[in-house]
């Protein structure tokens, strides 16, 4: 998948939705279960890591697009 920069951009996007989606449910369970205080960092974790993971996903989507259009203004010049 190295030079199939749009198949890389898609499944990207999907991982980003899909951690959405993880990231909503988890904290819908975290603020159902009871009252959400936020003193015990072990229920919060994974909620954190979702999210950083989605910054992760963001950047690496920002570079994917960024690529292609080196790769399209070099096939101009070409």
């Amino acid at each position: 998948m190295y030079n199939n920069r749009l198949k890389q951009s898609s499944l990207v996007f999907y991982g980003m939705v899909s951690t959405i989606v993880g990231l909503g449910s988890s904290l819908g369970i975290f603020i159902s279960t009871g009252s959400p205080d936020f003193t015990n960092f072990l229920d919060l974790s994974g909620s954190i890591l979702l999210v950083l993971g989605w910054i992760c996903q963001f950047l690496a989507r920002k570079a994917i697009q960024k690529d292609e259009q080196l790769v399209k203004s070099m096939d101009r010049i070409r």
